[in-house]
């Protein structure tokens, strides 16, 4: 009789904890959180090159290392004018984080926003870091191929803008073969950018990302011309995509 009171009590105890796991998932799922939506949602399948993050580079460090990490992650990016910007901000190697703001329309200058780590960043295993994250803000629209390059940060961003970094991810069911890009000054015809890829293939539903040195680099509109191939199981499909970016390089 005790025994079998025993397997009764633990089986409650397993169908408790189980609930408590259920509702715990539930508060980490994609969803509303106010002024922006936030949380673990599937990733998207695409048969294209996708644009996972167009974010400035910096790597923040903290002076005080007995000090608890800042409870709040930052974004700034800049607008030559007034526009409509669709931003996302997700993780591009796990857990399938994302995160929105709902706010459409952004003034010319510096813009902010702000959220907390404690809804979902910190409670998952393990935590996710800022170098986790990238960012893309579309001026436009969210199709838009017109770029406002955004700084994530915690406590301080950079004063200036040394390097922007892109992250791409092929399509699941397709290889890059090979990745350059060439920049211009619009207006301008000689470049002030290239870059080439390692030899070699990037394998589908793998990220890659590469660093555009932009030190010295004048204020003003900038157009990236990228060129590749990907290879899908029939058939080899030629690459070629355009984006343009306003570069201010002093953040205030």
């Amino acid at each position: 009789m005790r025994c079998k009171n025993w397997v009764t009590f633990g089986s409650l105890l397993l169908f408790f904890f189980s609930i408590i796991a259920a509702r715990a998932m539930q508060s980490l799922r994609w969803q509303d959180r106010g002024d922006y939506y936030e949380g673990i949602k599937g990733r998207k399948k695409t048969a294209h090159l996708e644009l996972i993050s167009a974010s400035i580079f910096y790597k923040e460090e903290f002076n005080n290392k007995a000090a608890p990490s800042p409870n709040n992650v930052k974004i700034k990016f800049y607008l030559p004018e007034d526009d409509i910007v669709f931003i996302s901000v997700r993780t591009f190697s796990r857990y399938d984080y994302w995160m929105q703001p709902k706010q459409k329309e952004w003034n010319r200058y510096w813009n902010f926003f702000s959220w907390s780590r404690n809804l979902v960043l910190n409670r998952l295993k393990p935590e996710a870091q800022l170098q986790d994250l990238g960012a893309v803000a579309l001026i436009g629209g969210e199709y838009s191929d017109t770029l406002a390059p955004i700084v994530i940060y915690q406590t301080q961003p950079p004063s200036q803008i040394t390097a922007y970094r892109f992250i791409f991810r092929p399509p699941d069911t397709g290889d890059l073969l090979g990745f350059e890009w060439i920049c211009h000054k619009l207006g301008e015809s000689p470049p002030v950018g290239e870059w080439k890829s390692e030899p070699g293939r990037k394998h589908g539903g793998t990220p890659f990302y590469f660093y555009w040195n932009c030190v010295n680099m004048d204020e003003g509109w900038y157009q990236l011309i990228m060129r590749g191939s990907l290879e899908f199981p029939a058939i080899e499909q030629g690459l070629n995509m355009t984006y343009r970016l306003y570069h201010q390089p002093n953040i205030q």
